[in-house]
Order: C-alpha cells, then sequence, then structure tokens
C-alpha cells in the first residue's frame, strides 16, 4: 500500500526557516528535491539525504543530495545519524506516523532535532466549508491522500506521545501572517514544529 502521496513541490519556506548550519540533514520525502535545492545553495558544506517513495521524483532529487534512498517512508531505516531530520507534510499520509517519529531517534545525533509540519484541520476555511455542508476532499488540508487530520493540541500530543519536545512553532499563514500569529488555531494552514527528544 502505498503511504505518501507524490509531491510536485517539495520547498516549504515555512520550514526551511527553522534549519540551522550543521553537518549533516535528512530529509523524509524529499518528493522532487527543492528543499535540497535551497538547502544546498545555503549550505553547501552539508550532507543533504533524501528519501523518497517515488523513482520519478526521487530521480529529479537526485541533483541537490548525497544519496536519495528510494523507499517506503514506514519501512525506512538508516545506518547513518543525523544532525537535522525534516519530515514536512508527510505523517499525516503515513499508517502509523508514531512509529516513524519513534524510529526517527536512531538516526539522530545527540544534540540533533527534528523538523515537522502538519496541516491544521481547524483552519477557517475548512470551518466555513463544513458550516456550509461542504466536504471537498481536493481540499489541500482535506486532500483525499490524508489519512490523519491534526489540530494544534492533537499535532503536539502526536509528538509528545511519542516522545518528543517542542522547542519551536511556527506558522504557515500565506495571506494572513498577523492573524496566524494571533490566534493560530483558527488561522493557521500548518503547523510547523522544531522538536528535540524528550530524554535529551
Amino acid at each position: 500500500m502505498k503511504n505518501e502521496i507524490l509531491y510536485q513541490n517539495s520547498y516549504n519556506p515555512t520550514v526551511f526557516s527553522l534549519i540551522e548550519d550543521r553537518e549533516s540533514l535528512l530529509d523524509i520525502g524529499c518528493a522532487d528535491g527543492l528543499l535540497g535545492k535551497q538547502l544546498h545553495a545555503r549550505f553547501p558544506h552539508m550532507r543533504i539525504d533524501g528519501v523518497e517513495y517515488s523513482p520519478h521524483l526521487a530521480e529529479k532529487a537526485k541533483p541537490f543530495y548525497s544519496n536519495v534512498y528510494v523507499q517506503d517512508v514506514m519501512g525506512f531505516t538508516s545506518r547513518s545519524r543525523y544532525d537535522i531530520v525534516v519530515m514536512g507534510d508527510i505523517l499525516e499520509h503515513l499508517v502509523e506516523p508514531s512509529m516513524v517519529l519513534t524510529n526517527v531517534k536512531s538516526y539522530l545525533n545527540n544534540d540533533g532535532f527534528i523538523i515537522v509540519s502538519l496541516p491544521n484541520v481547524a483552519n477557517w476555511q475548512v470551518r466555513y466549508r463544513l458550516l456550509c455542508g461542504n466536504f471537498d476532499p481536493d481540499l489541500g488540508i482535506l486532500c483525499r491522500e490524508h489519512l490523519h487530520f491534526y489540530t494544534r493540541r492533537t499535532a503536539a500530543n502526536l509528538l509528545y506521545a511519542a516522545g518528543w519536545r517542542i522547542a519551536e512553532m511556527k506558522t504557515n499563514n500565506s495571506r494572513i501572517k498577523l492573524l496566524g500569529r494571533i490566534w493560530p488555531e483558527l488561522f493557521a494552514f500548518q503547523f510547523v514544529f522544531k522538536c528535540t527528544p524528550l530524554s535529551h
């Protein structure tokens, strides 16, 4: 069973803003490699690896990554260790996101962190459409490929239950950034979390 959507654009500027100048990074669900392309330009010394389910998209990503592993995320394991692991717009597509969040600790360096982005199902656009009796499975947040839906609270609970401490949270609000900062539960399109292991 396919566990992830095949994105055509994998670059998220809010995710990018949380990435620090470190030695190594793993991009889980790297798609066509646009995040890797931006990272390669900004941090040319950084070792950047990717994981991608689609061989077609993995081929597009290869120029920007040291290694691209063509694998289902659910079954991925790594012998390498990384300073940063990015999971951008991927966990909501997986059968067992908590398992991936738990497994990633085994290939994260002791002072490393993860960056996770999740869509906000409580966004005002979704609420308004439901109020009007509409459920559109092609709307980004309600994408028919999503197996799980998250609010700010349930996203935080997912991370905490898997053994992660939220060090920082940003919102991806597109046109209404100010409202997103004031009331993220209603106006954020995505929540982007930077997390460290609870045991550290």
